[in-house]
């Protein structure tokens, strides 16, 4: 049990510190431009928390297996794997359902 524990409080602590890195630093400035109009005033911080509690146990199951003797290689590559297709869903999802959903590379104009 506490292996798991572990594992799950590992995966929320590179979650949100990923997490805060690209949405604090390198894309808020193109998320601002590009949907800031979609963009609440203030966030639902019970919707943010039960992501933040639920999608590390996704990473568990799905790429740490804290009972399995994987590679550091083999994490890294489910990792990156479990993080495009969720990533994948959330835009392809918006592209589909939402107007003016963007498309584009971010601009210059956009990351300063």
């Amino acid at each position: 049990m506490r292996k798991h524990l572990l594992a799950y409080l590992a995966a929320l602590a590179v979650l949100l510190a990923l997490d805060a890195l690209w949405l604090g630093l390198i894309a808020s400035s193109w998320y601002d431009a590009a949907i800031g109009h979609l963009s609440a005033e203030v966030p639902a911080w019970g919707a943010a928390a039960a992501f933040y509690l639920i999608f590390p146990v996704g990473v568990m199951v799905f790429v740490v297996q804290p009972d399995s003797d994987q590679t550091l290689g083999k994490v890294a590559v489910r990792g990156a794997l479990f993080g495009f297709f969720a990533y994948a869903t959330y835009n392809l999802t918006n592209l589909a359902t939402l107007a003016d959903w963007p498309t584009g590379q971010p601009t210059s104009r956009c990351l300063t």
